[in-house]
């Protein structure tokens, strides 16, 4: 049983004991050191390939993703006058990227703009990954691979690029690099396509030459696309149009959103009541627009965000006995609540204080009625009166805001810079005591007491929506020698200024009694004054033009906040345009 486990009955181990030289190697220890060193090197070198490999992966990857939140940051910015789109893109382009955007998102409205990029792209390794087809190189490579290709091949002085530019050959190159949209299916798919044309070909020429033979002539030859090349070399040549990226890669993918958004909103909406909006059924198509615009814009969700303040004019703009008690206004009648402005008010859009930041003292519109020579005809007053006519501030009761706008009729001349002056007062932060004193006693929504808010609240949009049907007109006033005492008040209260003086003073006279205070080229001034202040403090002014003249389309153009911001519509076109601004203001309560 001994020898049954001993060497000499194990055949290779007696073969060692009969081979000195095997049997030293066996028991010689020197070198096993070496042998181990070499393997652990071997696996050292792998990890640090793949630790090479993962590192640029991770390099590249982060400073695509810090790229992208810079891009989108820049072009969500609403004080950005670059297009989005093209901002996002112009990041990557400058930073070597450009190649590997696939798509920019842009989402904007009327105080909000959210941007958004998706990138995908490869990044070359050493070791890891695999091919891919039809992709796009990260990092830049498709740049720089066509930028060495095409001056590889303007070092070449090839024949076939005689007379071209690098740009001509960096132009070819880089479509090479970027060509790639299929698969290996599409590749074969197309070979297969040109393999079937060129067989065509060659059946067609043997059967021409079938028919030479029979008539005695000798076959001939043409020449024709692939003729020469077999089926593999098509097949590879489709394969090449497919862009495939040769060695290892890692699939590179980055997202990046970004959104500045407004959440309060102050809207001035300024409607043009003047005699001409009681034509061709305009002012039932305003009254309509109006209702849906607030219906739009004030819901639950808008609730103690958005606000509303209605400024309807004609020949000028009741502020109401509310306001008017607000402000510093030497008021001399109770007949109508007018306010006159002087001409340096339209540079400004303060209401009740001066530059300097003193209380700004007003003098009351006169009273009085004017337009018919033949009867005391009193309906058409220089300054209209009744609670429909006032101003609504800072509302979000949609019942009184409807009904503010159900209850407007049509009257008087048009003095668009006065309903502009007022629109722009009402979103000026000077006004805010004023609103706030309002608010106590009940005049406007008690949420809002704290608005108009500063210019440069970052969370708070100002607009005005300002329409006409017309063009600024001419307004008088009366000679301040018949119109000085509560008995003249009274007197022009009773009867209408051109029936009187056309039935009192001589003809020859007349013109003494009243001069002009406004005419429309100067009513066009001073509307542009205006709204110039109003657009330097960052109010976004929407216009609109309700069947105007080419003069007073260009006027109202000139005051939006840009050529997009101005409609021109016909009929109910205008309730069109009142919901595409509202749907503007709507998005802004959207979030993702």
């Amino acid at each position: 049983m001994k020898k049954l486990f001993s060497t000499t009955c194990i055949p290779i181990c007696a073969g060692l004991k009969k081979n000195p030289f095997l049997s030293r190697f066996v028991k010689d220890e020197a070198g096993n050191v070496t042998i181990v060193s070499i393997l652990f090197i071997g696996i050292i070198g792998l990890l640090a390939t793949v630790s090479w490999d993962l590192n640029s992966h991770e390099y590249h990857r982060v400073k695509i993703q810090q790229l992208a939140d810079r891009a989108v940051l820049a072009a969500a910015d609403l004080d950005q006058t670059l297009e989005a789109d093209a901002v996002v893109r112009d990041y990557f382009d400058k930073s070597g990227y450009g190649d590997i955007v696939s798509n920019v998102t842009v989402s904007e409205g009327l105080n909000f703009r959210t941007v958004s990029v998706n990138v995908e792209g490869l990044i070359k390794t050493n070791f890891i990954g695999h091919d891919y087809y039809g992709e796009t190189i990260t990092g830049g490579n498709a740049l720089y691979d066509a930028d060495r290709a095409a001056r590889d091949r303007l070092a070449e002085g090839n024949p076939a690029d005689a007379g071209k530019t690098y740009d001509d050959l960096y132009a070819e190159e880089l479509d090479k690099a970027r060509r790639g949209t299929g698969t290996l299916e599409d590749a074969a798919a197309a070979a297969a396509e040109r393999i079937a044309r060129r067989n065509q070909e060659i059946a067609d020429l043997a059967e021409l030459n079938e028919q030479r033979g029979e008539e005695g002539l000798p076959p001939i030859d043409r020449e024709f696309a692939d003729k020469y090349k077999d089926d593999g070399k098509i097949l590879e040549e489709e394969q090449n149009v497919i862009h495939r990226t040769k060695g290892p890669h890692l699939r590179m993918a980055a997202f990046s959103e970004a959104e500045e958004r407004v959440n309060n909103v102050e809207i001035s909406l300024v409607l043009d009541v003047s005699g001409s909006m009681g034509w061709n059924n305009k002012m039932a198509n305003l009254q309509d627009a109006g209702r849906t615009f607030v219906d739009a814009v004030i819901n639950e969700s808008t609730e103690d965000l958005v606000s509303i303040s209605i400024v309807p004019y004609a020949e000028h703009v009741s502020a109401g006995q509310d306001i008017m008690s607000e402000l510093n206004v030497n008021q001399v009648h109770n007949y109508s609540h007018c306010v006159e402005f002087d001409e340096s008010d339209f540079d400004i859009t303060t209401l009740g204080v001066n530059p300097n930041g003193s209380s700004k003292r007003y003098e009351q519109s006169q009273h009085f009625f004017w337009g018919n020579t033949s009867y005391n005809d009193r309906s058409n007053p220089v300054c209209r009166f009744g609670s429909h006519d006032d101003i609504e501030a800072f509302s979000q009761d949609t019942y009184k805001l409807k009904d503010k706008i159900n209850r407007l009729s049509p009257n008087g001349n048009t003095s668009i810079f006065l309903g502009m002056k007022w629109a722009a007062g009402l979103l000026d932060p000077t006004f805010q005591p004023v609103n706030a004193r309002l608010a106590n006693d009940g005049h406007t929504d008690q949420v809002f007491a704290n608005r108009p808010v500063a210019f440069d609240d970052p969370a708070t949009l100002k607009t005005v929506i300002l329409m006409t049907d017309g063009q600024n007109t001419s307004s008088k006033r009366i000679n301040s020698q018949v119109y000085q005492n509560s008995s003249h008040y009274a007197h022009w209260n009773s009867n209408s200024f051109d029936w009187w003086v056309n039935r009192n003073v001589r003809s020859n006279e007349r013109w003494m009694w009243s001069s002009s205070k406004y005419w429309p080229d100067y009513g066009d001034q001073l509307l542009d004054k205006v709204c110039d202040a109003a657009k330097a403090k960052n109010i976004v002014i929407w216009s609109i033009g309700f069947e105007v003249t080419d003069h007073s389309a260009n006027v109202m153009r000139n005051c939006a906040s840009s050529p997009s911001h101005f409609f021109r519509v016909e009929g109910v076109e205008i309730k069109e345009a009142f919901s595409a601004i509202a749907r503007q203001i709507n998005q802004l309560r959207l979030t993702q």
